[in-house]
């Protein structure tokens, strides 16, 4: 668990954004053009796309989580301290 979440907050922590001129003019419309100049997020196209790539890393957290708590629904008091424990550390990272 605390691999999984060390991946995902470290993909969070990079953060490398390119502002590059627009490569081929975009034509809009008839009368407009969009030479505007093109974003990536860590090396990706849009905002959108980036969000998807950091949710995969999400993901495996998820399930892990879903896992333990359908698992140990008798242990609840050692889920929560568990819990906590991962919450401690995620602020603390």
């Amino acid at each position: 668990m605390n691999k999984l979440l060390n991946n995902a907050l470290a993909q969070l922590r990079i953060a490398r954004i390119n502002v590059n001129p627009r490569s081929l003019r975009k034509q809009i419309t008839l009368f407009e053009i969009d030479d505007s100049q093109e974003v990536e997020f860590n090396g990706l196209k849009s905002t959108v796309t980036y969000h998807e790539y950091l949710y995969t890393f999400y993901l495996p957290c998820k399930r892990l989580v879903d896992e333990m708590v359908n698992d140990s629904l008798d242990k609840a008091d050692s889920i929560k301290k568990e819990f906590d424990l991962y919450c401690f550390e995620i602020r603390e990272f």
